[in-house]
């Protein structure tokens, strides 16, 4: 942004193929590669990007859900990221392994939005869309911890 006026000074889809169709709902810069984020499409799809990479910044397509993105958080000691989705899921991948889908966490709604707890490592609280907030530990089953109503009606 240079005298009030805003421009724009890098296009990622200019050299990425035409049919690509992914609004993006959240985006999120990777912890520990600082030229790489990813983008949360409306159509359940992440992508990687590399800003260092010349040509198509796209570095990977997944289709990792069957709706919406709506979130994604790194967490900053390891990278891994987490994904909330319309599709009552959050998902967690870890990039150093070529970004495959780790571990799914069934929820009981809608996940609006996910966070990594600053206390404990291993674990993230997910707000759904029916007010409800749960929360999960990746390192022992897939259930949630701790559950109950934050808000009534949507987070």
């Amino acid at each position: 942004m240079a005298d009030n006026t805003l421009s724009d000074e890098l296009n990622l889809l200019q050299h990425t193929r035409a049919h690509l169709n992914h609004s993006s709902n959240d985006v999120a810069w990777h912890t520990q590669q600082a030229s790489q984020l990813v983008t949360g499409a409306k159509t359940g799809v992440v992508l990687l990007w590399d800003l260092n990479k010349s040509g198509s910044k796209c570095v990977r397509t997944l289709s990792i859900h069957s709706r919406a993105v709506n979130r994604l958080c790194f967490d900053a000691a390891e990278g891994r990221l987490l994904t909330a989705s319309q599709d009552k899921s959050a998902k967690l991948m870890d990039c150093k392994l070529r970004f495959a889908a780790q571990q799914t966490f069934a929820t009981a709604a809608e996940v609006r939005d996910v966070h990594w707890s600053a206390t404990t490592p291993a674990q993230f609280a997910a707000a759904l869309e029916n007010g409800m907030v749960q929360v999960f530990d990746i390192r022992t089953n897939k259930q949630c911890l701790m559950q109950w109503q934050g808000h009534h009606g949507r987070v």
